[in-house]
């Protein structure tokens, strides 16, 4: 027996917000909006910086999506069934959907492949652990079962199921994500494995297409007359410029040429009267971070000395008004499940003994055969209260470990640049969330993520990141995020310092766009 589910009423963690704000064109008909970087895939079953995930949400529709009110409701699908036992989820395609081709038809079979290729044990995504969940998920990762033998099941044209090997009421959340968009195999097999990245390798479902055949510094993407809605999509176009820097984006955006943008409280300061300030949210954890890789670094008991008495240091010197001292890695707008993440969660730090500390930074540094540290370099933003920050910890290991580390102060796009390639051998750093969900901060430090800028590798804590991506219960969740995190601190690859906050700050004429503020993606269908 099953349960229908239409229309969908599961209520998720991520918000959507709507805002009114006119286009910055006279004309109504075209958006713009400054991307920090260009894609290098829009592959959505691989695709993973903010900018390609921005660019699907406006190319393709997803199986499901997110309503304005936060719930799971439909999207390529039209309703789905959940069986009584919580392990077979049934999607309903509808039938009123082309490529932007104009002659192609979406189908089910498009979605079932799509996540054929995702899990597939040949195809590296990053998404594999999220969808964990699905019956032979693992099996098939490691080449013990064929694809075909996933829980995945063409039904017929319009019709296909998901099988789980555990229940897991998250699965219509995850069904809203870029990688649940589909992908026509015969279209796919066309590009010789260059699937999304260029734009003539891409077949788009959503509500515009990309215009031009390769990408560049400016993309245009235009209103897709096939799509299914297309009556209701406004802008006829809207034209994505990338524009590295921050402080550029936040004089363009000064200046008028673009309609809406993110920006953090030092820039949204800085704007005065320009623009309107429509929603902020809590999304970032900065942290004291070291590059595990370092034959350094990488000895435990040196890194923890080093990094343990961080938090400390923030005495002082932190603008309190600002910002808001973390007593965790994961922000106050994280969830859990359905509900806020609390104080029951919140993790044990270390006590942090100077004696111990030191005795352990003396056998760190004798099992490595040295005298003294070689030169290592703490890089930092170039901004005052970080400068003050990077002195402080600077007099903290000289007074107590007597160990000299350099301080170089860096733009900020230099600085992500360096600690997101394993540049660097410590820093501070912001971790921003993607998902308001545990997962989107403790995965980074799994050895299998792509985003783990420390380089950190611990068999435990992999297995622990497996434990919360299974479970579906928040007793056992709230456990298992609490010990995962007591034993990053432990271990110290990072620890957190201070959370801050994003703001979405709109053009005051301009109406009809929505986002989702933790993924930073705007959805443009309805601007004007």
């Amino acid at each position: 027996m099953t349960k229908k589910i239409c229309p969908i009423i599961i209520l998720v963690a991520s918000i959507i917000f709507t805002f009114s704000f006119a286009a910055c064109s006279k004309s109504g008909k075209a958006l713009v909006y400054d991307i920090a970087q260009g894609p290098v895939s829009l592959d959505p079953q691989k695709a993973s910086s903010p900018e390609e995930l921005l660019i699907i949400a406006n190319t393709f529709d997803t199986l499901l999506t997110l309503a304005n009110d936060g719930s799971v409701t439909s999207g390529a699908a039209e309703r789905f069934d959940r069986s009584d036992d919580g392990l077979t989820y049934t999607f309903y395609i509808r039938k009123d959907m082309t490529y932007s081709d104009g002659k192609t038809p979406v189908t089910a079979s498009d979605f079932v492949f799509a996540l054929q290729k995702l899990l597939g044990p040949d195809y590296a995504s990053p998404y594999k652990n999220e969808l964990s969940c699905v019956k032979n998920a693992a099996k098939v990762g490691g080449r013990q079962l064929p694809v075909s033998q996933l829980g995945l099941d063409l039904i017929d044209d319009y019709t296909f199921s998901i099988q789980l090997s555990a229940p897991n009421d998250r699965l219509p959340e995850l069904m809203t994500k870029a990688y649940a968009a589909p992908c026509n195999k015969a279209f796919f097999d066309t590009t010789n494995g260059k699937y999304g990245s260029q734009p003539k390798y891409i077949l788009s479902s959503g509500p515009f297409y990309i215009k031009q055949a390769e990408f560049g510094d400016k993309i245009t993407l235009l209103k897709n007359p096939s799509y299914r809605s297309a009556a209701a999509v406004r802008p006829a176009s809207v034209a994505l410029t990338v524009t590295p820097a921050p402080a550029d984006r936040l004089q363009r955006f000064a200046g008028r040429k673009t309609c809406a943008a993110f920006f953090s409280l030092n820039e949204k300061n800085q704007l005065g009267q320009s623009g309107r300030v429509a929603d902020s949210f809590e999304n970032t954890v900065w942290v004291l971070s070291a590059n595990c890789q370092n034959s350094v670094l990488s000895n435990e008991a040196i890194r923890t000395a080093l990094l343990q008495p961080a938090a400390a240091a923030l005495d002082g010197i932190l603008d309190t008004d600002s910002y808001q001292k973390a007593v965790s890695y994961l922000p106050d707008s994280i969830k859990l499940l359905d509900s806020a993440y609390n104080v029951t969660a919140l993790p044990s730090f270390p006590a942090y003994e100077q004696a111990k500390a030191t005795a352990g930074f003396k056998d760190g540094m004798a099992a490595l055969g040295l005298v003294s540290l070689p030169k290592l370099t703490l890089i930092f933003p170039d901004d005052p209260m970080f400068a003050k920050l990077s002195m402080a910890y600077q007099k903290l290991w000289i007074d107590r470990y007597g160990a000299y580390i350099n301080a170089e102060p860096q733009p900020m796009d230099t600085l992500r640049a360096n600690v997101q390639s394993g540049g660097y051998d410590l820093a501070l750093f912001p971790v921003s969330v993607n998902d308001p969900t545990p997962l989107s901060v403790l995965s980074l430090f799994s050895s299998g993520s792509g985003g783990n800028f420390t380089k950190f590798s611990d068999a435990d804590y992999d297995n622990m990141i497996k434990g919360i991506q299974g479970t579906d219960n928040a007793d056992s969740l709230t456990n298992r995020v609490k010990k995962a995190q007591e034993l990053l601190l432990a271990k110290a690859p990072a620890v957190p310092l201070f959370y801050e906050s994003s703001y979405f700050v709109t053009a005051k004429d301009v109406t009809g766009l929505q986002t989702a503020p933790f993924s930073q993606i705007i959805y443009f269908a309805g601007g004007k």
